[in-house]
């Protein structure tokens, strides 16, 4: 496959240096890491929030802290940063998704200029790609969202590279999938690894080609920061994920956490419940998440593995280990 490194030949062409970098959404799951991996290495951190004391609470003394609101364009000169990192996301409140993802980043970018050359790194999701059955989706997938969370990262995805294109602003989109580790308010994978810890779940067809795509924090953050001051990841776009299919995925976290023998359900037999499921309100089963469980796809990391020379650092087997750990610290005993 011929990957599409734009900038240099150089494939390793990162520049080690200190600089002055910019958060939006620090308070996040993926922006405290961050905070904390760009403090650990020496850079100069500035971030926006409304609530000045939770932050410094949370990500400690060192960073610089500007009271404001991205969606209410209260944030200093951005053109003053060598770069600015954007992990703002809502994932709740419908009404302020396109305000955050689509309407504030377009402010933004049009608001920079063009002389500082401050490199804009957008954090995005696999979600753009829409619900995948099956094959290997790589960054040229079309895109195909659903949901208002999807089509305005979507939507952002694509203003950020037309407006930096045409303004000549350095760019860079990564698009993790299934993002986990500790401290995650997402429960869904934490109530997984309860569901076969309490002997509960089942295979739906066969296990072993049913893929389970996530990726751990601090490789989502490893990728972004290796992204910076790294003129082969101007004006691309990279997925970081990590995969492992279903079947081992099980036996990992049964050897962590415990859990008994796992049946094989024939999938006819599984949707056929979920046909009358439906009728029953609340039924923790939906068609939505029985798709998610058969899923066959993977997203590959082959562009920023060959471009930037990127590999997870975590790893997911290593990362749901430690995750397992951590589940079983904050509820109890393993089972048998």
């Amino acid at each position: 496959m011929l990957l599409n490194c734009t900038g240099v030949n150089n494939l390793r062409a990162k520049v080690e240096v200190l600089v002055k970098v910019f958060v939006f959404g620090a308070a996040g799951f993926i922006g405290r890491a961050l905070i904390s991996k760009l403090i650990g290495d020496g850079h100069e951190v500035s971030l926006l929030t409304r609530n000045p004391a939770r932050a410094k609470s949370l990500l400690g003394p060192a960073v610089k802290i500007h009271v404001g609101d991205m969606v209410d364009r209260t944030y200093p000169d951005l053109s003053n940063y060598d770069v600015v990192i954007n992990c703002a996301g809502e994932i709740r409140n419908e009404s302020l998704m396109r305000r955050l993802h689509v309407d504030s980043i377009q402010y933004a970018l049009s608001s920079l200029s063009t002389e500082n050359k401050t490199h804009w790194i957008q954090l995005s999701s696999v979600g753009v790609y829409g619900p995948q059955g099956a094959g290997v989706i790589r960054e040229s997938h079309p895109f195909n969202p659903v949901g208002e969370y999807e089509i305005t990262k979507a939507e952002g995805d694509l203003l950020v590279s037309d407006i930096c294109r045409a303004r000549g602003i350095p760019y860079t989109i990564i698009r993790p999938s299934n993002v986990f580790g500790d401290g995650m308010s997402n429960q869904s994978l934490a109530q997984l690894i309860q569901v076969i810890r309490r002997k509960l779940f089942f295979f739906i067809g066969r296990p072993s080609l049913c893929m389970m795509n996530y990726v751990h924090v601090d490789d989502v953050v490893d990728a972004i920061i290796s992204c910076m001051g790294n003129p082969i990841a101007s004006g691309n776009d990279f997925i970081v994920s990590d995969v492992i299919d279903q079947y081992s995925f099980v036996q990992l976290v049964k050897s962590e956490v415990g859990g008994g023998w796992t049946p094989i359900m024939p999938i006819l037999i599984v949707k056929a419940i979920i046909f009358f499921a439906k009728l029953i309100p609340g039924f923790p089963l939906s068609e939505g998440r029985i798709n998610a469980l058969m899923t066959r796809a993977v997203y590959s990391t082959e562009k920023i593995e060959g471009c930037l020379g990127f590999s997870p650092g975590v790893g997911i087997e290593i990362g749901l280990r430690q995750y397992c750990r951590h589940l079983m610290d904050a509820t109890g005993k393993k089972s048998g």
